[in-house]
């Protein structure tokens, strides 16, 4: 609808005038950090919604399981922390477990935490979280990412595998080649072996039990 209404100029635009509304604002906070007695002992963490495709791989807006779509600016400074940018990919998921052990405060006694702490990562001491991210839109629709695959699996079966070593913008599928068979099977050892309920959620005046099957398809 974005392209048909010639409308995708603007789109553009505005996007990006919002990222660089937000980065003004960043600066402002952080100069306010600096000027604190505070400054010394605060971790910082920033972090925004999924990404936003703009018209890459013929798909406007969020609601994809590729790259572009599920990647977050993530960004975590503080006392102790290495600068630099990480090449593994993360979790939202870590971001707790990260917290507590940067601070050093003891991890919840009453349950395991899905997440991972990046403290390692963070302070230079590991050059990778461990083990792959899972990312999932609906029952069935998964994704995992790790150090240089993306492997995709849909509800109904499809498959989509693509290299970032040699194709960033996961261009070409390479799911069908035998070369990555047992790589396949890897990946898919590591879906979930339980799908989450689908939780109801309410839109203005309107409430459903459920998001429809075909917003997942």
């Amino acid at each position: 609808m974005i392209v048909e209404a010639d409308l995708w100029k603007r789109y553009i635009q505005a996007h990006y005038a919002s990222v660089s509304y937000m980065d003004e604002m960043v600066g402002r906070l952080l100069d306010a950090l600096e000027k604190s007695p505070a400054n010394d002992n605060t971790y910082i963490v920033f972090i925004s919604d999924n990404g936003f495709h703009l018209g890459e791989k013929n798909h406007w807006s969020k609601f994809a399981l590729w790259e572009i779509a599920t990647k977050v600016p993530f960004m975590i400074s503080g006392p102790g922390v290495v600068p630099g940018e990480r090449g593994t990919p993360v979790s939202t998921l870590d971001i707790y477990p990260t917290l507590i052990a940067l601070c050093g405060l003891p991890k919840p006694a009453t349950h395991e935490l899905d997440g991972i702490s990046l403290a390692p990562v963070l302070k230079g001491q590991s050059p990778n979280r461990g083990r792959p991210v899972l990312t999932t839109h609906g029952p069935g629709n998964h994704a995992i990412r790790d150090d240089r695959y993306r492997y995709i699996r849909y509800r109904n079966g499809d498959e989509e595998l693509y290299d970032h070593a040699t194709d960033k913008w996961e261009w070409k599928n390479i799911a069908g080649d035998p070369a990555h068979a047992q790589r396949i099977e890897a990946f898919r050892a590591q879906l979930p072996d339980e799908e989450a309920p689908i939780l109801p959620y309410n839109h203005g005046n309107e409430s459903s039990k459920g998001w429809a099957p075909e917003a997942f398809e």
